[in-house]
């Protein structure tokens, strides 16, 4: 249900129930997470089940996304920006925790990413259409954010879950530390990077420094307790592309 406007929505919402559900009622629903409030379908909120909202972001969200995409670049915000502030969100948001966007905007001002005004509304619209993120119990007044893993009482991992060109489900992985940074030798490049991610798994690996294209690195790694670390090597001197920035996903074997 269209949900742009809070409490009219809620109304909408009381006429369509048992007879003597009140205000009270929607809000304690909303509260208590048996009503999200997203934005799906269109650049709009709305409110959605937790049973529903998944299905619905795999069928709308990609749409959505190639409406927004020449407002993300008027606002330079682009893929790479968007994957550092969905990985900052989702640390913030860990464990239940629940925040409103004024104190988003604060955790992406210590990661070292100002946001603010259409910029911070926009990086929030961007992971909710992810799946990574919405809505959370009012704090008075105010709305806050939670983790969606949390909302619909999934697993949290702490990654993001993407879709590859093959149709292979993935997953971005948290990096935890760079053991060493990229160097060149003359003839390749190298990097040894550690991660967080689900314990005892078994993944391949990939990289990119663009979102973009994808390349694999050979073997798998283990899990362990929770993390692992991997050394990439490839021919040619890529080191200070990779010094700038690289993201990596994974696939569960």
């Amino acid at each position: 249900m269209q949900a742009q406007e809070y409490e009219a929505a809620k109304w909408a919402l009381g006429l369509r129930m048992a007879e003597g559900t009140v205000d009270a009622d929607i809000q304690r629903a909303f509260d208590e997470g048996r009503i999200l409030r997203t934005h799906v379908m269109r650049p709009t909120w709305h409110f959605v089940t937790p049973a529903d909202i998944r299905w619905l972001l795999e069928l709308t969200a990609p749409r959505v996304q190639r409406l927004m995409a020449s407002y993300n670049r008027r606002l330079e915000l682009d893929a790479r920006t968007l994957t550092r502030t969905i990985r900052v969100f989702e640390r913030a948001l860990r464990d239940r925790c629940y925040l409103t966007r004024t104190e988003l905007a604060d955790c992406l001002q210590r990661a070292g990413m100002p946001m603010a005004g259409q910029r911070l509304a926009h990086v929030a619209m961007h992971a909710e259409l992810e799946g990574v993120i919405c809505s959370g119990p009012r704090r008075g007044k105010q709305f806050t954010y939670a983790l969606l893993d949390s909302a619909t009482g999934t697993s949290d991992t702490g990654t993001v879950t993407v879709h590859t060109d093959t149709g292979t489900v993935a997953f971005f992985l948290d990096m935890d530390d760079v053991i060493s940074a990229a160097f060149f030798n003359g003839t390749n490049t190298s990097i040894t990077v550690a991660f967080l991610s689900s314990p005892n798994e078994t993944v391949t690996l990939e990289y990119t420094t663009d979102l973009v294209t994808w390349t694999t690195v050979s073997g798998t790694f283990n899990t362990g307790s929770g993390s692992f670390q991997a050394t990439i090597t490839a021919p040619g001197n890529l080191a200070t592309q990779w010094n700038a920035g690289m993201f990596f996903r994974g696939t569960n074997q």
